[in-house]
């Protein structure tokens, strides 16, 4: 089940709360003031590299630049409820197994 834990009013405050908070997953708008969430998003990544990050925007052609910042997922604003679940779901799971890798290839160099 997902719980939305926290909000916050710009870019700059998802990054200093998930600093604090260390979530699984972040859900960040595209177009937020102080910072944009293409700027939140690859700075979360540099922070905490294992972050999962789902950007969203009303722009389809949006999708490019948020991968490029390091976003693990993206979607269209207005799609669904169930859509976003699935998503933050499958955003989640790239996330595990990605972590699960990492963790197997440290442990296989030590």
């Amino acid at each position: 089940m997902l719980q939305v834990r926290w909000e916050a009013e710009n870019g700059l405050e998802a990054v200093v709360l998930a600093d604090k908070h260390y979530p699984d997953v972040v859900l960040l708008d595209s177009e937020m003031p102080r910072m944009d969430g293409f700027e939140a998003a690859q700075c979360l990544r540099q922070r905490q590299p294992e972050l999962c990050v789902v950007l969203m925007s009303v722009y389809e052609q949006a999708r490019t630049k948020a991968f490029e910042s390091g976003a693990t997922a993206f979607i269209v604003k207005g799609s669904g409820c169930k859509e976003l679940r699935s998503i933050v779901h499958n955003a989640l799971k790239a996330c595990s197994l990605m972590a699960e890798r990492c963790t197997g290839d440290l442990a296989a160099e030590i």
